[in-house]
């Protein structure tokens, strides 16, 4: 079976090249080229990214969205002409037909100025969706993950003193975390990862299961992102935020994985959700996930921004370019890459212009499930990351804790507000960052608390 990415994937198609010691990678997508200064690993090939683009390819399944001026009752008679022209299709195929398995439309996608849906279609029903004049585009559905399993035990956990001092930490200030008494109070922090143990001690009853976008799996989490994740916003002992409300999003199955369509299924349901309660300003959603650039998904983010949320989201852990990933590539999102203790940026993180902000993700410890599938809990891990790509992603949840803390603390209202009075407080840290990679900020998370004395 040629494993190759589909010709129409590819609108032109696409090209590398490297020219000395300024490099410009053309990357295979819909977006307009970028240029960086030695950012692309030398082990990087054209061959290599189309080869692992079409392994995280779901197949027959793709994501459809709409033009912006195409009012919501065309979309609605569009997916019901999408609904019978799948049934029409399965209905005609024959006993012994090699069409795949296909189970139509699946998700219906509706923010302001976008709209669009996802489904399983043959390749007759796909070209005919692509067709049609209402469709803006149409992409496939990737893979995503959460990234890759990085632990270290009896490391005690320096992230929230980081984000409570303006300098690099010493013996004595990396065991102190001050922050402001509100610590996030009214606020809400949306988690769309693998779902949240509720019950977790660390949580004091503050958290609860939201929305589970994830066929067949049950509503809790059987992975420990996602718990590991909340409590680093928000858990009483391990939380940056320490009184907000943790909502957990479930779009990642068991093993850590899921697909594009399901994750913006997520991030439709939490807007939502916050927006009907009349708090979409004071709420914040993590994504510690990512996978394959995807245009969908950066624009569903971009959307639920426009509404006013503040979305943080992994840079990834590949340690390569950001702007080669979604939702990272998006840039109205705050994209977080990683340091270690020494305010080094981590080598696994990755880098470039889009990375707003830096925050510690090495040795996080935080809270975790009964791997043995036993009840208990009061259990902690410490790992690794910026996201769910390696498996763990442990800087994003720092910044999302700090959004809800600020938000608390300063009555601010919006993602604009919010992102800016981050970039402004970080501003402040004395120490530089090293091991600084091109195009990543200078700037470390910080809560201003020593600034507020």
């Amino acid at each position: 079976m040629d494993s190759s990415p589909p010709d129409w994937l590819y609108k032109p198609p696409p090209t590398f090249r490297l020219s000395g010691h300024n490099q410009r990678y053309e990357h295979p997508s819909p977006y307009a080229e970028r240029e960086y200064k030695s950012l692309i690993p030398q082990n990087c090939n054209l061959l290599q990214t189309q080869r692992t683009m079409a392994e995280n390819i779901i197949p027959n399944q793709y994501i459809i969205v709409f033009k912006p001026e195409v009012p919501q009752d065309r979309c609605r008679e569009h997916c019901q002409w999408a609904t019978e022209l799948h049934t029409q299709r399965v209905s005609a195929r024959s006993a012994d037909s090699e069409e795949p398995e296909t189970s139509g439309v699946m998700h219906h996608y509706s923010f302001p100025t976008w709209n669009g849906y996802a489904g399983s279609f043959d390749e007759g029903a796909k070209n005919e969706i692509e067709s049609r004049e209402e469709v803006d585009f149409i992409e496939p559905d990737y893979k995503v993950y959460t990234k890759a399993l990085v632990t270290q035990n009896d490391v005690p956990s320096w992230g929230l003193a980081r984000i409570s001092h303006n300098d690099k930490l010493t013996p004595d200030t990396r065991t102190k975390y001050t922050y402001d008494s509100s610590a996030g109070e009214g606020t809400r922090a949306y988690v769309i990862d693998t779902g949240i143990l509720v019950g977790h001690e660390d949580f004091g009853g503050r958290a609860t299961f939201g929305y589970n976008a994830v066929p067949g799996s049950s509503d809790t989490d059987r992975n420990g992102h996602g718990t590991h994740v909340s409590a680093t916003i928000g858990g009483t002992r391990f939380g940056v935020a320490k009184k907000t409300t943790l909502v957990g999003v479930k779009v990642l199955g068991d093993n850590g994985q899921g697909s594009n369509s399901g994750v913006i299924a997520g991030l439709q349901w939490a807007a939502d959700h916050a927006e009907a309660d009349g708090v979409i300003n004071k709420s914040v959603a993590n994504m510690s996930l990512g996978g394959e650039k995807s245009r969908a998904m950066n624009s569903a983010a971009a959307a639920v921004v426009r509404m006013g949320m503040t979305v943080c989201v992994a840079s990834g852990n590949d340690g390569g370019p950001a702007d080669l990933g979604s939702p990272a590539s998006e840039p109205t999102v705050i994209t977080v890459g990683a340091i270690d203790d020494q305010d080094a940026e981590a080598d696994f993180s990755n880098y470039g212009k889009l990375v707003d902000i830096l925050a510690p993700g090495r040795n996080i410890t935080s809270a975790w499930i009964d791997a043995a599938g036993g009840t208990s809990l009061n259990r902690t891990r410490t790992i690794s990351g910026t996201s769910m790509d390696s498996n763990k992603r442990t800087a994003t949840p720092h910044v999302t804790g700090l959004a809800a803390y600020l938000i608390a603390k300063e009555d601010l209202s919006g993602s604009t507000a919010v992102t800016n009075r981050i970039k402004a407080l970080a501003a402040k840290n004395s120490h530089q960052v090293t091991d600084h990679k091109a195009g990543s900020p200078n700037l470390i998370a910080y809560n201003g608390a020593a600034s507020s004395k």
